[in-house]
Formats: C-alpha cells, structure tokens, sequence
C-alpha cells in the first residue's frame, strides 16, 4: 500500500479523519465522533437524496489496527442503528476485516433490511489518490505519505510552459482529473501559469486541488 496508517497513532484520530473524509466526498454529519459509549456507532451521516429533504442516512463504524478485524474488534448494535433512524452501515477499517468479520457484516443486513458498506484500508487509499478534492485530507492526516507520492517534486521549471523560475518564484503542484482519461494529472507549476490554469479548472469544473511548495501557506 502507498499509505502509511501508523501515521495515525489515535483511535480517535482514526474516527475524525473518517467524518472528515466523508464530509469531504459529499456526506453530511449529523453525529460527529465523540468519546464514550456509542454502540460501536462512531458517526453518523447522509448522503444527499435528489428532491429530498432527508437523505439516505448511515451509521458507521470506525476502527483502526495494524492488523486484520475480527469478528471481536467491532461490536456495532444492529437494533442501535435502526433506532437512529439509519437505513444503512457502514465499516471504515484501517486493515482488512477477516472472513469472520466480513460474514458477520454480511448477515447484520438481512434481519434488519439495512444496506452494508465496507471499506477497507486499500478503499481508503484509492479514494484519497483518485479524487483531488480528498487531497487537503490526505495531506493533513497522512503528510509523509502525500509527500512521498504526491508532493515530492522539486526542480526549479514550471511543467505547464517548461519554463525556467527564479529562484525566488513561488511553487505549486496542481493535481487535476484529466477530462479523457479520468486519471489524476499532478503538475508543478510558477506563477507564471498558475492562475490561468487554476480559472480554467473552475470554470470547467474539474475536480481539483493545490498546495504550495516553495513557500508555506497557501496561495
């Protein structure tokens, strides 16, 4: 995996990230993570029906390990999540769930018709790499993995017009999803550039993000 969990030392930390991220990929939260007794159900949120006031709601369960979930490591209340009016569940787990635990999420659904969902580190990953707009998360919570794939660049040309920047030029990488081919295009672009290619992205509407590297703080 290109993402290093143990950057996370925090179950609690583990469970921000998570409403962060879903708040991030379109979720609203309406039960953000808290300390004590919460029936295994960490967050709660909706994602948002078409010509609807109330969206489809969702309990989840968030757990971070260094090794694989047991059936033991996640005692969700399934009466708990239709008391909160949750029509589904959803497991967000660091590492892989075993055989037994992946048994037990598929049988919690048919008693109680609700939906299950389950991520899994490697889904984790794929959503923060694909989707520019999960940067700024991926950034805050794993900063030495989005430094080693994404933010490690560093020559003194800007790659949108091979142009050669002074010294004293700010830096910024621009990640863009490529319209034809639906992968994430990272460049590093001056100044000279960087404004033209950034109206262009939100006037096209493409999904994108940006972070400053020579200099701190952003643009």
């Amino acid at each position: 995996m290109f993402i290093d969990f143990s950057e996370i030392t925090d179950k609690h930390d583990f469970e921000l990230f998570c409403a962060h991220l879903l708040e991030t990929i379109g979720y609203r939260i309406i039960k953000a993570p808290s300390l004590g007794n919460d029936h295994g159900i960490d967050i709660i949120c909706e994602a948002p029906v078409e010509h609807a006031e109330i969206g489809y709601r969702w309990a989840v369960s968030c757990k971070h390990s260094k090794n694989s979930l047991g059936v033991g490591d996640d005692t969700f209340d399934p009466f708990y999540v239709r008391s909160q009016l949750c029509s589904g569940f959803m497991a967000i787990y660091s590492s892989r769930p075993t055989s037994g635990l992946d048994t037990k999420l598929s049988r919690i659904g048919q008693p109680q018709s609700i939906s299950v969902k389950v991520f899994s580190g490697r889904d984790i990953e794929r959503v923060l790499i694909g989707k520019p707009e999960c940067y700024p998360v991926f950034r805050q919570y794993f900063p030495r993995s989005f430094h080693s794939l994404i933010g490690s660049k560093r020559n003194n040309y800007c790659e949108c017009c091979n142009q050669e920047l002074n010294p004293l030029d700010r830096i910024f990488l621009v990640s863009y999803v490529d319209t034809h081919t639906r992968a994430v295009v990272t460049s590093q672009v001056g100044p000279c550039c960087f404004d033209g290619l950034l109206t262009h992205l939100q006037e096209t509407g493409v999904a994108h993000d940006y972070q400053v590297l020579r200099d701190d703080g952003y643009y």
